[in-house]
């Protein structure tokens, strides 16, 4: 779980990751779990 995460991390500045939302990565973790 640890490289997904520090990829959520880098991609949450990037908001085309998550869309248009300021999803944290706990709350991306959550989604995509």
């Amino acid at each position: 779980m640890d490289k997904s995460f520090g990829v959520l991390v880098n991609l949450k500045p990037g908001s085309e990751a998550a869309g248009t939302h300021s999803f944290t990565p706990l709350q991306i973790v959550g989604e995509l779990d």
